[in-house]
């Protein structure tokens, strides 16, 4: 344990000889302070969840500010390119994105000193979101403007991974909730005698007579796996089979019937992933859109890293 502590203070030590120089990086001439990088980093980890005090581990501590550092080169890669070709912030976009942070807090002091926690004033902080704000519309405008999913990549797609599309045993039910009230069952039982009439419209009587929140759309529940409903409707409804309707059942809420309009397992259809699947692979051409255009602005431009590795 004293060694692993040991190592612990030499890194961070090592890592204070480049911060203490005051410089970490620079990028076309452009210093990347010490304290900025600080900040980011602080940024960095509570945006994962960690916490530099419970890292024990040098070489994981070392991995990480590693990362966030090739993150905040590539921020101000952007920040300069949008810079370069005068992309700048509408000044009501940037009012509005320091009222919604500014709402986060209780009062003006506690947002004071969050600004201050991350070296900000508040002037330099309208000044950070103009520049984020600007890489925005560089990256949404520029580098990523006409992307598009045909739909044979979705077929594609779908159709090299099917494990991503696999589905448990699913029911798809109609409900009909007749409230706990002392006639609930005898009300149950008679709406169950309607509902097993031949040609009897379950979803009608849904309208009619049910309780629940999806009485108007005609009692629909929709797909449900197993363990989703409460264990006595779960028994119910995965041992109907399709067009069956449950015999009355009874729990805290009132008496239940339930009708089971169609079963499924395997792989869901193509047809409803279809526009999940355009936006998984859109979001993926997005990010592979952008770290090819990273890898140009650092092969063109003159990037060094200060911070030892």
């Amino acid at each position: 344990m004293l060694q692993r502590s040991v190592l612990v203070l030499l890194l961070v030590v090592a890592d204070a000889a480049a911060e203490n120089f005051g410089v970490v990086a620079r990028i076309n001439g452009q210093d990347i302070g010490a304290e900025r990088f600080q900040h980011y980093f602080d940024d960095f980890l509570a945006e994962r969840g960690r916490n530099v005090a419970t890292i024990r581990n040098p070489e994981a501590l070392r991995k990480l500010r590693q990362e966030a550092l090739e993150a905040l080169i590539d921020e101000e890669l952007l920040g300069q390119e949008a810079a370069r070709l005068g992309l700048a912030a509408n000044p009501h976009e940037v009012d509005q994105a320091l009222e919604r942070m500014r709402a986060n807090f209780k009062t003006a002091e506690a947002f004071a000193r969050r600004l201050q926690q991350g070296g900000f004033s508040e002037a330099g902080y309208r000044d950070y979101l103009a520049r984020q704000l600007a890489v925005k519309r560089l990256v949404e405008e520029r580098i990523q403007a006409g992307i598009t999913v045909s739909d044979a990549e979705v077929h594609r797609f779908y159709r090299a991974n099917p494990k991503r599309f696999a589905i448990p045993e699913q029911v798809r039910l109609r409900h009909i909730l007749i409230a706990g009230e002392p006639a609930a069952g005898e009300r149950c039982r008679s709406v169950l005698a309607q509902a097993r009439r031949p040609g009897a419209d379950f979803a009608g009587l849904a309208r009619r007579h049910s309780q629940a929140e999806n009485a108007a759309d005609g009692g629909d529940v929709g797909f449900v796996s197993r363990g989703q409903l409460p264990p006595v409707l779960d028994q119910a409804a995965f041992a109907l089979k399709p067009g069956g309707i449950s015999e009355p059942v009874e729990t805290e809420t009132g008496c239940h019937l339930l009708k089971l309009e169609a079963r499924r397992s395997g792989v869901l259809p193509e047809s409803e992933v279809r526009a999940t699947t355009r936006t998984h692979l859109e979001g993926e051409k997005r990010q592979q859109r952008l770290r090819e255009h990273l890898q140009v602005l650092r092969r063109e431009g003159k990037v060094e890293v200060l911070l030892p590795r």
